[in-house]
C-alpha cells in the first residue's frame, strides 16, 4: 500500500512539475512575442476553481456528518441491527458432544463438526477453529525453541571438545620437547624453549627468546628443522611461522640458514638425531614417545 502511494504521488508531482513548465513558458512566450500578460487572464480561473474546489469539500464533509448524526432518516438503523446480529453469530460457541442445535432469540447457534474442527453456520459457511490453529502455531514455536536449544547446547559442548582437546596437545608438545631436547639443552633453556612454544601458539612471535645448545653435544640444523616441524604439525603453524620460531630460538646453531631454507626445508630426508615425527590422521600423539612408553 505504501509503495502504491508513493508511485501515485510521484505521478502527481510529475504531472504538476510539468505543467507549471509549460505554463511558465507559454506565458513567457506571449508576454515576449504579443505583449500577452496571461496572468491577467488565468488568474480569475485559477483563484474561482480553487473557490469552487474548497466550497465542494465543505459542503459534502458538513452534509456527512448531518447524515451520520441522524442516521434514522436514512433507514442506518437496519444496518446497525444487521451488523448486531452478524457479531453475535460470529461469537465462539462452545460445543456439545452431541452437536445438538440450539436456539436463542430466535437466532440460531452455529453446529460443530468434530471431525473438521470447523463452525458451520446457516447457509453452508464454514469458519476456521482459531484457537487449533493458535495451538498449532504455539507448538510449531516450542518445537523450533527447543531444536534452537538443542543447537546452542551442541555448539557448546563442541566448544569444550575443542579447549579440552588443545590443552592435551599442548601437554604432549610439552612432554615430547622435554624429552627430546634433554640432552642438548640445560633445564633453564629447556623452559625458555617451553615458553617460546606458547608464544608460537597464540601469535606473539616478537615474545621469542634465543637459546643455545650443549657445546658438547649441540643440535644441527636438521635436528632443529624435523623439531620445530614436529611441534608445528600437533599445534597446526604454518611452515613459515615454524622456521621463524625455530630461526628466533636457535640463532647461533641456524645462524647460516634464512627464514626462506628453513621454510622449504623443515620436513627433508637427511639423517638426525631429532627424526620426524608424523602424526597419524587425526591424532596429534607423537610416536617417538609411545615407543618409550611401551618400552
Amino acid at each position: 500500500m505504501a509503495n502504491y502511494i508513493q508511485i501515485r504521488a510521484k505521478k502527481a508531482s510529475d504531472v504538476i512539475g510539468a505543467g507549471v513548465i509549460s505554463y511558465a513558458l507559454i506565458g513567457s512566450f506571449l508576454l515576449y512575442k504579443f505583449h500577452i500578460n496571461l496572468m491577467e487572464y488565468t488568474t480569475p480561473i485559477i483563484l474561482g476553481f480553487v473557490v469552487i474546489t474548497v466550497s465542494f469539500a465543505c459542503t459534502k464533509r458538513f452534509f456527512y456528518h448531518i447524515m451520520m448524526e441522524n442516521s434514522n432518516l436514512l433507514s442506518f438503523s437496519m444496518q446497525k441491527e444487521f451488523i448486531s446480529v452478524s457479531s453475535t453469530i460470529n461469537e465462539p460457541q462452545k460445543a456439545n458432544n452431541d452437536t445438538q442445535e440450539n436456539e436463542v432469540g430466535g437466532q440460531e447457534i452455529p453446529k460443530v463438526d468434530k471431525k473438521s474442527g470447523q463452525e458451520t453456520l446457516k447457509g453452508g459457511q464454514e469458519i476456521l477453529n482459531d484457537t487449533k490453529n493458535d495451538t498449532r502455531n504455539d507448538t510449531s514455536k516450542d518445537t523450533s525453541y527447543s531444536y534452537l536449544d538443542k543447537y546452542a547446547m551442541l555448539q557448546e559442548n563442541i566448544e569444550k571438545e575443542n579447549i579440552k582437546r588443545k590443552v592435551l596437545i599442548m601437554e604432549a608438545v610439552r612432554e615430547y620437547v622435554t624429552y627430546t631436547v634433554a640432552p642438548y639443552l640445560k633445564k633453564e633453556d629447556v623452559l625458555i624453549l617451553l615458553e617460546n612454544i606458547n608464544c608460537m601458539a597464540i601469535g606473539h612471535t616478537s615474545s621469542y627468546k634465543s637459546i643455545r645448545s650443549d657445546l658438547n653435544n649441540p643440535l644441527r640444523s636438521p635436528d632443529l628443522r624435523h623439531l620445530a616441524w614436529n611441534i608445528g604439525e600437533r599445534l597446526g603453524i604454518p611452515n613459515r611461522e615454524r622456521a621463524i620460531f625455530i630461526k628466533a630460538s636457535f640463532p647461533f646453531e641456524l645462524r647460516d640458514a634464512t627464514v626462506e631454507y628453513l621454510e622449504r626445508n623443515l620436513r627433508d630426508v637427511i639423517p638426525a638425531s631429532i627424526p620426524i615425527d608424523r602424526p597419524a590422521k587425526g591424532d596429534y600423539k607423537f610416536n617417538s614417545m609411545k615407543k618409550t612408553i611401551a618400552a
